[in-house]
């Protein structure tokens, strides 16, 4: 199961990380839902709600030709939505095969078994990623209720998250790592901290490895605006760059403009802005800037 665990958190991390690397979002003030949204918006994922007469279906992923969605049980409280909605995007995050996945039902098959386990350990990682319960525990010395309130999880969900990680990266056995996580649900936080500390490196190091590519980092600002330049993201200075991006994506425009020994590099989205009006805008900041 170590393996298991070790391949969805590295998965989880380069792509969350990368995300809140991106989006400067605090590791105090970190919740799940921005990175959800995201994803869900940007991969074209409907997110819906049901309800089974006896809640016997906590979560839904769809994934056929007539697109990709995730619902969840609408009568359930909101911690166990929030990890049912991470669960299911887990499926498709992780590239799982199959038209869909339930969650809750019961299932004979090994390797759906396999799949349903990974997609669990990815919520949590979303939930409650390392470098955050470092930071509000570690750091910040609160208590559980205080983490689970904040991060909006379930006892249960903190609880198996604080397992996992004293199991797995403090190679504690189940009994001990049992104890010092029920210490701290009653308030006695000095193992636990204790334990943190000794992987403290480790999950930093985890976290200032995954960095953003300058790929994301366009796509990011050409969310934000119509026309970026070199002087927005000094990338763009490079032909290879700019080659590339045109190369992938079919809505965007990367070109150059030179002028009497001044030049300045330029990205715009083409369904938002011609080719005239792009190279206008890149004239007039060129006079602007010199």
């Amino acid at each position: 199961m170590i393996n298991t665990y070790y391949e969805v958190l590295g998965k989880a991390y380069s792509a969350l990380y990368q995300f809140i690397k991106l989006y400067d979002i605090s590791t105090k003030e970190y919740s799940y839902h921005d990175f959800f949204t995201f994803q869900t918006e940007q991969n074209q994922i409907e997110v819906l709600t049901h309800h089974f007469r006896n809640n016997s279906v906590s979560g839904l992923f769809i994934n056929n030709k007539e697109g990709i969605s995730i619902s969840y049980e609408k009568s359930h409280p909101t911690t166990r939505q929030n990890f049912t909605k991470c669960h299911e995007l887990g499926h498709f995050m992780l590239k799982h095969s199959g038209g869909y996945f339930t969650e809750n039902n019961v299932n004979n098959n090994e390797l759906e078994d396999l799949k349903e386990i990974e997609a669990n350990f990815y919520s949590a990682f979303i939930l409650m990623p390392d470098i955050v319960l470092l930071q509000k525990i570690g750091y910040e010395n609160k208590t559980f209720n205080s983490v689970m309130f904040e991060l909006e999880v379930s006892q249960e969900a903190l609880h198996n998250k604080l397992m996992d990680t004293l199991q797995y990266k403090c190679n504690l056995n189940r009994k001990l790592a049992l104890n010092i996580v029920m210490n701290y649900r009653k308030g006695n936080n000095h193992a636990i901290l204790k334990y943190l500390s000794l992987i403290k490196e480790n999950i930093i190091s985890e976290y200032y490895q995954i960095q953003y590519s300058p790929e994301e980092k366009l796509l990011k600002l050409m969310k934000e605006k119509n026309f970026i330049s070199n002087f927005d993201m000094k990338e763009l200075n490079d032909d290879e760059f700019k080659q590339q991006i045109k190369n992938k994506f079919n809505h965007i425009g990367a070109w150059g403009y030179y002028d009497k020994g001044k030049s300045i590099s330029y990205a715009f989205d083409k369904n938002k802005l011609a080719d005239k009006q792009a190279l206008q805008k890149a004239k007039t900041i060129l006079i602007l800037k010199h």
